[in-house]
């Protein structure tokens, strides 16, 4: 090995070098020329010629090699400058100050190659006894004595004081007569410079981490944590690779021997087996064994049990009571690859049911606990519970409190309300997909937006005049007597015969109306039909005015004089709109709104009494809060709809001449039917009665409106107003907690009605009535849609090409200004 060209190199040793980095890690040794081969393979990266030559500048300049940087990433003008020190046996330390992103791997091992040392040179490194750094460096020249041939190099890298530079006039030096060097009178003026200092601190060297080096170099160099006085030690160290060679190699033995391990004991029956020993004799019981299956495998014979199903496919249906024994068949066969008769997927279906139906009954037994909760956490709610205690039998002689009915009534439905919505109530009634043959009386109302507002519901046994009456007077109670802020109750029913006489005796005062749909039900019953007659009866039920009313009624009589005879015994302020009510400013003939609710929690009317009841109540809460963002975001004045409804109106508006009579009191001319109306802009009125009813201008008073300078809107009913809509929804449905935290009231437990189990197939689907026309059977639903301006079928509004109706152009646009 060539000996080194740099007197520091210790040239008076023979053999190999060594270079040592003073720091911690364990000792690794590689003697010997036949290694240097293989050391020359392994040997990271090696410097590069930029980093040789700022090395050979350091070397050159260990004054100012400050100065001097290979970073081109980013001009530095203020780097943190830190101290390196080289130790050599016998020679001058090598001290030189490095800007902190320039301590690298590279450049120190660029540093030591200067001096004259090669990769050809012995490596090693010590194990630091946890002394002071810095004594380092005087163990490793008493290793290096003991070690014959080998020369010790220390590195220590020390944090040095932030440099000062004086940005000012150059001090000029002189030389007098004796020989002694002083500062010239010219540099006075240099005080006046300015000075900066080095601070930098956001630098790619972190303080007490360690350097990022190069990515294939593995504990080639690293930093440990300084000694509280700045100092960073370096370790570098050289590879006993044969060592390294052998613990891999016991790894991989160990390794192995695990697989065979593991491989002996799978194929060893003795070893898959559980077994434990029968005291007082030598035998053991073999309670688990793991064998090979040698038969082929077969769906045909199996232990499966409808018990076991059940249990499996419990989660099943306590989702959806109503799941089909094909489902299960198709899940046990894809989950478990086994084939369940049908009458196995049938008794577990019920097993499974009789489970599910016993959290059924369960949900009754702290009900009112339930209801006070509710009451509690929202003030002004009505939640009642009631229970009949039934006459003493054989079966039962001391019967206990059970189940009859709840009527739920949350406050922020009731505010929203009395203070936001029209006074019209629609009623009707559904069933409770369970099995004890409840119904939901539900009462709704119509919010500014002519939507559904669900108002209050009851769970009842059955439909008839007990059951309404008592809804109706809890609703009674709820809504503060028959009449609120804004006039008496307008009541919309089905014209069932059991809620006609509750109406009337629980709110006798409230004007009626009943369902256009189920009156030509009750129409077509009696006899009456075609369509021609259902023209005629439609024609009468939709006038505004009386005079149009009349000549539609006469076209029935000409039609069937039964027919006409038997639908003038129907009240006409019932059905017609020339003679409905003016306060409730709504001309709805059928109560679908009240179908909507129904079809609204027709997900979990399947459920639960109690979770169908928090299941609605959370419906509710998200709807609220829903129109309530929506209300605030909202740029219009006037809801959607009756907007499109206005705009319709002043289009049609054109056709009518208005002529001023007095203040506010008009006399409109329609040209297409020279029909005469007197129009009162104070009273809101017109001789047309469509404004008198709906609460929104007709055509011909937007035409007066217009006439008279003023603007249509400002005619417009306040329930169809920003504000009122708002105040519909401001009440805040607060949440209800878990059993865990419910109101303990004290009160018997209640005992849950009778269930009903009819095995076999249930009625899913709505039977249609008697004489309802069913619907096409085209495979396109294109087929049933019919456009909206053209009032053809086969498209929509949305792609017609040609001029739309006002309000329909409006919608288009989702009512965008």
């Amino acid at each position: 090995m060539e000996e080194p060209s740099n007197p520091g190199g210790g040239g008076g040793h023979g053999g190999g070098r060594s270079v040592v980095i003073a720091g911690g890690g364990g000792v690794a040794s590689l003697r010997g020329e036949s290694a240097v081969d293989y050391l020359d393979e392994l040997w990271p990266s090696r410097p590069s010629s930029a980093a040789a030559m700022l090395a050979q500048i350091w070397v050159d300049h260990l004054a100012s090699s400050e100065r001097f940087t290979h970073s081109v990433s980013v001009v530095d003008f203020d780097p943190e400058i830190w101290e390196v020190r080289i130790h050599l046996d016998g020679v001058d330390n090598l001290e030189s100050k490095i800007g902190r992103d320039d301590i690298t791997y590279m450049n120190i091992v660029a540093m030591i190659e200067n001096l004259g040392y090669s990769i050809k040179d012995l490596i090693y490194c010590r194990q630091s006894d946890g002394k002071d750094r810095r004594a380092v460096v005087a163990t490793n020249q008493s290793y290096a004595s003991h070690s014959s041939g080998t020369s010790a190099v220390g590195v220590v890298v020390k944090y040095a004081a932030p440099v000062v530079y004086d940005f000012g006039p150059p001090v000029v030096y002189a030389v007098d007569t004796k020989g002694q060097v002083f500062t010239s009178q010219t540099s006075s003026t240099a005080g006046s410079g300015n000075l900066y200092q080095c601070t930098q601190e956001s630098t790619n060297l972190q303080k007490r981490k360690a350097i990022q080096i190069a990515e294939n170099v593995d504990d080639a160099i690293f930093v440990e944590e300084d000694d509280g006085d700045g100092s960073i030690f370096f370790e570098m160290g050289e590879v006993d690779f044969a060592a390294m060679e052998e613990i891999r190699r016991k790894e991989d033995m160990d390794i192995a021997e695990k697989i065979e391990e593991m491989r002996r004991k799978r194929e060893d029956p003795m070893l898959q087996c559980e077994a434990t020993e029968i005291k007082g004799e030598k035998t053991f019981l073999i309670r688990k064994m793991m064998l090979k299956h040698t038969s082929e495998t077969t769906t045909d014979t199996t232990r499966v049990s409808a018990r076991w199903l059940a249990a499996k496919y419990e989660s099943l249906f306590r989702s959806d009571p109503n799941t089909t024994i094909q489902t299960v068949i198709d899940s046990a066969r894809q989950h478990f690859g086994v084939e369940v008769p049908k009458m196995m997927a049938y008794r577990a279906k019920w097993l499974a049911i009789d489970v599910v139906l016993g959290d059924h009954r369960q949900q009754y037994v702290r009900l009112r606990d339930f209801a006070q909760t509710v009451v509690d956490t929202n003030p002004g709610s009505r939640v009642i519970v009631t229970t009949v205690t039934p006459a003493p039998s054989v079966e039962n002689p001391h019967p206990g409190p059970t189940f009859h009915g709840l009527f739920f009534c949350i406050n922020g439905a009731r505010e929203g309300f009395l203070k936001g919505c029209r006074p019209f109530i629609g009623l009707d009634g559904c069933f409770v997909k369970l099995c004890t043959g409840a119904q939901i009386l539900a009462a709704t109302g119509r919010d500014g937006n002519n939507n559904m507002y669900p108002l209050a519901f009851a769970v009842v046994p059955k439909e008839d005049i007990a059951n309404w009456c008592w809804f109706l007077t809890q609703l009674k109670y709820t809504l503060g007597g028959e009449s609120g802020e804004f006039g008496y109750y307008t009541i919309m029913s089905d014209r069932q015969k059991g809620l006609l006489k509750a109406v009337n005796t629980v709110f006798p005062n409230c004007p009626q109306r009943y369902c256009l749909r189920h009156i030509y039900a009750n129409f077509q019953t009696a006899g009456f039909r075609g369509e021609d007659l259902k023209k005629c009866m439609d024609a009468a039920a939709y006038a505004y005015h009386k005079d149009h009313f009349d000549i539609a009624m006469e076209n029935l009589k000409a039609e069937s004089e039964e027919a006409w005879a038997w639908l003038s015994k129907i009240p006409v302020h019932t059905w017609a709109r020339h003679a409905f009510d003016t306060n409730c400013k709504t001309d709805l003939v059928v109560n679908n709104l009240s179908e909507v609710f129904n079809r609204y929690i027709l997900d979990v009317r399947k459920k639960p009494v109690r979770t169908m009841i928090e299941e609605i109540k959370n419906k509710m809460m998200t709807r609220y809060h829903d129109k309530r963002v929506g209300a605030a975001n909202a740029r219009w004045e006037i809801t959607p709809h009756f907007t499109e409804m206005l705009d319709l109106s002043n289009k049609y508006s054109r056709f009518c001449t208005p002529r001023v009579v007095d203040i506010g009191l008009w006399q409109v001319t329609n040209r297409k039917s020279d029909a005469i109306h007197a129009v009162n802009l104070e009273a809101r009125t017109c001789g047309c009665r469509r404004w008198d009813v709906t609460g929104m201008p007709c055509n011909h008073a937007c035409s007066a409106i217009i006439k008279a300078k003023q603007v249509p809107e400002h005619y417009v009913s306040n329930f169809f107003k920003k504000q009122m809509y708002v105040e519909a929804f401001k009440p805040i449905i607060y949440p209800v907690p878990g059993q865990h935290d419910w109101t303990k009231t004290d009160t018997p437990a209640i005992i849950p009605p009778h269930f009903y189990i009819n095995k076999g197939i249930k009625q899913e689907k709505i039977r249609n009535g008697k004489f309802e026309v069913p619907k096409p059977k085209e495979i396109s639903r294109m087929g049933t849609i019919t456009c909206s301006n053209c009032k053809l079928q086969g498209h929509k509004y949305t792609s017609y090409t040609k001029d739309l109706r006002p309000d329909l152009l409006i919608r288009k646009n989702k009512h965008v200004v």
